[in-house]
C-alpha cells in the first residue's frame, strides 16, 4: 500500500512576524516552518510540533521538540477530510483558517507562548 503524502508547498524564506501590536521595527520574532523529518539544527531555536498525532517513525527525544500544540493544529475532522489531497490544499487552507478564527483563546494562547 502506498501512502499519500501532503503537498509541499514551495519553500519560502523564514516569516517576520511582529508580536502583538509592538512596533513594526522592535520586537519581531522569527519564525520558521519545518517539517518534522527534516534535521535539528542549533540554529532552531525553541521548538513547537503543531500536529494532532505524533508523527510516525520519530521518537519524542530524536524530535527535539520543546513544546507539542496540539490545540491549534487541524480538526480530526478536517484532517481527515484532507486526507492528504493536493487538490483538496487550497480549500483545506481555507478551512482551517475558519477554524482558528473560532479558537481565539488558543490563538491568544499560541501568540503568548512565541513571545516569550
Amino acid at each position: 500500500m502506498k501512502l499519500a503524502r501532503s503537498p509541499n508547498p514551495p519553500k519560502k524564506e523564514p516569516s517576520e512576524v511582529t508580536a502583538g501590536k509592538l512596533s513594526k521595527r522592535k520586537n519581531k520574532l522569527m519564525i520558521k516552518l519545518k517539517r518534522i523529518y527534516d534535521e535539528q539544527e542549533k540554529s532552531d531555536g525553541f521548538r513547537i510540533l503543531i500536529d494532532r498525532l505524533w508523527p510516525r517513525g520519530i521518537s519524542k527525544d530524536k524530535a527535539g521538540i520543546d513544546l507539542w500544540f496540539k490545540n491549534i493544529s487541524p480538526s480530526n475532522e478536517l484532517r481527515k477530510w484532507f486526507n492528504h489531497d493536493p487538490a483538496k490544499w487550497d480549500e483545506f487552507q481555507k478551512r482551517y483558517k475558519e477554524e482558528l478564527q473560532s479558537q481565539k483563546e488558543t490563538v491568544e494562547e499560541f501568540k503568548s507562548i512565541i513571545k516569550k
